[in-house]
């Protein structure tokens, strides 16, 4: 589940375990948009304020991108990983442009953002058992 308000336009955009992402606007405290109402529980919402866009993360392992640099939000694009469990962790290293994802299976995930404009190309580049341990 995630929350990030934008204070340029008093939004406040919302995503839960209750299928729905939403748009509400702080100052008359009521939901404006209501984006997807999705078939699966969402987990995480971070925000990348330089290129606006989210990246939001649900209970069968899809992240998905979404612009608001319009209103509403539009899709992007969304990446099914390769567990289909919750994406309990969501992480995004805007320098290497890389996307990192934690499971309930233990599953640790790590996706290729590439630069912005180019979200339809993001793909996974590795998948490990985060319970195995690693030799050096």
């Amino acid at each position: 589940m995630g929350i990030f308000y934008d204070s340029k336009t008093g939004y406040v955009y919302s995503c839960s375990s209750d299928k729905k992402f939403i748009v509400s606007e702080i100052n008359y405290q009521e939901s404006v948009n209501e984006v997807v109402n999705g078939s699966h529980g969402f987990t995480n919402l971070v925000c990348d304020k330089k290129n606006s866009r989210f990246f939001l993360t649900n209970e069968v392992g899809v992240v998905s991108i979404y612009s608001y640099a319009q209103f509403p939000p539009t899709l992007l694009t969304s990446v099914q990983t390769s567990s289909k469990n919750s994406i309990r962790a969501l992480n995004v290293d805007f320098k290497k442009m890389y996307i990192f994802t934690g499971t309930a299976d233990g599953k640790l995930g790590v996706l290729d953002l590439g630069l912005p404009g180019k979200e339809r190309f993001v793909k996974e580049l590795t998948s490990l058992d985060s319970g195995k341990r690693v030799r050096n």
